[in-house]
């Protein structure tokens, strides 16, 4: 057993507010069968032992690590598609402290087939949870194929000891969203967008033409999208793409697990914005932050990170390595989806994997209508199309 850490312990509370979720989901070709998929998840919890935890709320002040002998859930399912499948996994709470924070879903019908891996967002962010997939579908093809995955590497520490989490202390969490919290209420709908390979190849030529980076890109964008929808000055908070693991100490950057600091990237935008500009701006202080982790022992706020509830966030985890191939499984249209929680009210993901750019953007409709964010999102994607064929 081991007490929350203070980030961990804030986005308990998120959690217990409402799922605060994410989903890493793929298409798939090839023939799965679904004893080598449970097979598969079995073997991840003897790669990455964090995976046999759950959190007891009763334990410690605000909770702790405990272990649980429950294997993740994972179901195969038809019906109404791959966004309905998305939705569900996002606000389906996990059962602690019995439950481990994975579960897998197998969307199948008679023209496509999707993998869904979901995880929570207090165990692991967008890039470990990018690996873990990546780690999945490996052995998956393996099992698959009679043949034996990849051992985890010797001297593989169990991960629930290896994330201390930061020295500093946390603001309290506090305010009426978390006092009278209420799931149905947060809610989140999914929005999967995915830009075929020729268009994306433009807006990376672009982006090298320009000397900015993607992710200033389209944040640029889908902030001038927020102020249009708005009617008025319109803001836009990043949340922090740049794996920090690698070069904070005492992180391995093979394991899961958040580690963040205090960059405060926000951004109020106004009707003369000129979106290269802009996106040089933002890019500039992407590689700023990026450049300097701040030490361990540096106050971590997440009102800071996080900004406020009103501000729509773009997370881009960049490009995705991985091909997706492995012994007769290919795997397509990467991208992944977050639940809103109690940090922001939408977020718009992207990733780039073989060449395409998937975003997903997420909304609780509560609070941002569907014709809005209809409006936004489609505002956010024609700009980059534009982008993309103009000279």
């Amino acid at each position: 057993m081991r007490p929350l850490n203070q980030l961990e312990s804030v986005f308990r509370v998120c959690d217990r507010a409402s799922p605060f979720n994410f989903v890493v989901f793929a298409q798939i070709s090839g023939a799965i069968s679904m004893n080598a998929l449970q097979a598969a998840c079995s073997n991840q919890l003897t790669r990455y032992p964090r995976l046999t935890y759950s959190i007891d709320d009763e334990q410690a002040p605000a909770g702790a690590w405990v272990p649980t002998v429950r294997q993740p859930k994972v179901e195969m399912v038809g019906g109404p598609g791959l966004q309905a499948h998305l939705n569900q996994c996002l606000n389906s709470p996990f059962e602690c402290p019995d439950e481990p924070l994975m579960r897998v879903r197998w969307y199948k019908s008679d023209g496509e087939q999707y993998l869904m891996l979901c995880l929570n967002h207090v165990v692991a962010d967008g890039r470990s949870g990018l690996r873990l997939f990546e780690s999945l579908v490996s052995d998956l093809a393996a099992i698959q194929d009679g043949r034996p995955c990849t051992p985890p590497s010797d001297g593989e520490e169990p991960f629930c000891d290896s994330i201390k989490g930061p020295v500093g202390r946390i603001a309290p969490m506090g305010g009426r969203q978390f006092k009278s919290a209420q799931v149905q209420d947060r809610r989140t709908v999914v929005m999967p967008i995915l830009f075929d390979v020729a268009t994306t190849q433009k807006l990376v030529e672009k982006t090298r033409r320009f000397g900015v980076s993607m992710s200033g890109l389209i944040a640029a964008c889908h902030g001038m999208s927020v102020m249009d929808a708005s009617g008025g000055p319109g803001s836009v908070s990043m949340s922090f793409p740049v794996d920090w693991r690698g070069r904070v100490t005492g992180l391995d950057s093979d394991y899961f697990g958040v580690a963040v600091g205090n960059a405060k990237l926000l951004y109020r935008l106004g009707y003369k914005e000129d979106i290269w500009a802009l996106t040089r701006r933002i890019s500039g202080d992407l590689k700023r932050v990026s450049g300097s982790a701040p030490p361990r022992t540096t106050d971590i706020d997440p009102m800071v990170i996080y900004q406020s509830r009103s501000t729509a966030a773009v997370s881009n985890v960049g490009k995705v390595s991985w091909s997706g191939r492995a012994n007769g499984i290919s795997v397509s249209h990467l991208g992944f989806a977050v639940g809103c929680s109690y940090f922001g009210d939408h977020i718009l993901t992207a990733t780039t994997h073989n060449g395409q750019l998937q975003m997903t953007y997420c909304v609780v409709p509560e609070t941002i209508p569907a014709d809005k964010a209809q409006a936004i999102i489609a505002d956010t994607v024609d700009a980059l199309k534009v982008i993309a064929v103009t000279p």
